[in-house]
């Protein structure tokens, strides 16, 4: 059980720079619906690019390439009306320019033009929303996965790159900043700037922080206190160079819903709030209070993750959840929801194809019934 109940939220609030919530909003004015596919295949730490951390080559390759137009055609199949995908840029530090482990990474700035990202990061990146677009989906962007974080520790080298991010030690989050974001957020602009005004599925939905924040808060001394200054800090950057860039910082199943409604992610700059859920009977508490709390902080929120939590390969539970939870967020206050996982090779009972591959499980019905029209 995360800390979050030991004190009293409201205890937290004073801690952080309070800011009003920005002027950007998400790009849909009705419900739309979609998937996760945070990586592709078995390639979860170089599925975009090279990762030198791990000293690993890009499987951006043909075949990779192949495989992912395969999975975001199935995505995009008119008749399933999925509108996002929502991908992961860092998972195991994929893209950053960093020392090989075992020694400790850290973000180096090797390149006058691409800084602390790889080569072949923005490049594979601006090619991959591309082709999304092409296909009618719009890319919600998530940069770090902070479950990477929580399941290093132990592991000296990289919980020590993970401490130094969260908390600035020897100016990483500031490298960070400068030597990555920037050059990124600089391109997703370039990327925005070619979407034709009203476009109904703008190449880039929204933009993640870290993934499910919460599960990385043994990294703050004083907990959520630390980890909203993290996100002030952060969420200010990005705002500073991508104005019009819905930004969130996602929460987890199954203290999500408390942690927004008790004003954990309010007056940070956050543009938006992101719960993952996951449940076998695709309900949850606190639901009305969790949307008076969105409408109070004038904010959007999306359901970001949503799954059953059993490890049982069952078509009716998948499809029950899937439509519990899409009709749960469609009539009550919620602008997205994105089922996970479009593709999954180790965890198959998430899974949307079946078990030869093909498309798809009756629960990609459900998606379609609740979806947008093309």
């Amino acid at each position: 059980m995360k800390p979050i109940f030991k004190v009293a939220a409201a205890s937290f609030l004073c801690l952080a720079p309070n800011f009003a919530v920005a002027q950007a909003r998400l790009p849909n004015s009705i419900f739309w619906d979609g998937f996760n596919e945070a990586w592709f295949g078995d390639n979860y730490g170089n599925w975009l690019a090279s990762n030198p951390v791990y000293n690993q080559s890009s499987q951006y390759t043909d075949v990779v390439y192949s495989f992912q137009r395969n999975m975001i055609a199935g995505m995009s199949n008119a008749n399933s009306r999925a509108k996002i995908v929502r991908v992961w840029l860092f998972p195991a530090l994929q893209g950053i320019q960093s020392p090989v482990l075992p020694q400790t990474p850290h973000i180096a700035d090797y390149s006058p033009t691409y800084h602390g990202l790889t080569p072949d990061f923005l490049k594979n990146l601006t090619t991959f929303i591309a082709r999304t677009k092409k296909k009618g989906l719009s890319a919600y962007l998530t940069l770090w996965n902070c479950g990477d974080a929580r399941q290093v520790i132990g592991y000296a080298p990289l919980q020590t790159f993970f401490s130094n991010l969260f908390l600035n030690r020897n100016g990483e989050f500031d490298n960070f900043k400068n030597y990555v974001l920037r050059p990124l957020l600089t391109t997703l602009n370039q990327i925005r700037a070619n979407d034709l005004p009203g476009d109904p599925t703008p190449a880039i939905y929204a933009l993640d922080m870290c993934n499910e924040i919460d599960t990385a808060l043994n990294y703050f001394p004083n907990g959520w206190a630390g980890a909203r200054a993290f996100l002030a800090n952060y969420s200010a950057f990005v705002r500073s160079i991508s104005p019009w860039l819905p930004v969130t910082s996602s929460v987890s199943s199954p203290y999500g819903v408390q942690e927004i409604t008790f004003g954990l992610l309010s007056g940070i700059g956050l543009t938006i709030y992101d719960d993952h859920n996951y449940s076998d009977t695709g309900t949850y508490s606190g639901q009305s209070a969790l949307c008076q709390k969105v409408r109070s902080d004038k904010a959007q929120i999306i359901l970001g993750e949503f799954a059953q939590r059993s490890s049982i390969y069952s078509d009716s539970l998948q499809a029950t959840v899937a439509a519990n939870y899409l009709y749960g967020a469609k009539s009550t206050c919620f602008s997205s929801a994105l089922a996970w996982k479009f593709e999954s090779t180790n965890q198959p009972w998430f899974t949307y194809l079946k078990t030869d591959g093909t498309c798809c499980r009756p629960a990609y019905s459900v998606i379609q019934s609740f979806g947008t029209s093309p």
